[in-house]
């Protein structure tokens, strides 16, 4: 018999942006989840049936731009 632990273990994310503001303008370049950490978020037992497991995990690494204008 397999004994189930339901207790998710705790994870840091480390988010980071760049950029330059002219006051009209914004640009950043951005990067969530720079350590690609793979975080189980939840977790969950299907009902009836198979007793089929499974994880929710987060989003893994995102490198991309902003651009905003104020007006």
């Amino acid at each position: 018999m397999t004994n189930l632990d339901l207790n998710l273990p705790g994870y840091q994310l480390l988010n980071l942006a760049v950029g330059f503001d002219t006051g009209d303008y914004t640009v950043e370049m951005f990067v969530n989840n720079a350590t690609d950490e793979n975080a189980l978020l939840s977790f969950d037992r299907e009902r009836g049936g198979r007793a089929r497991l499974a994880h929710r995990v987060g989003n893994p690494r995102t490198i991309g731009w902003r651009f905003n204008m104020n007006f």
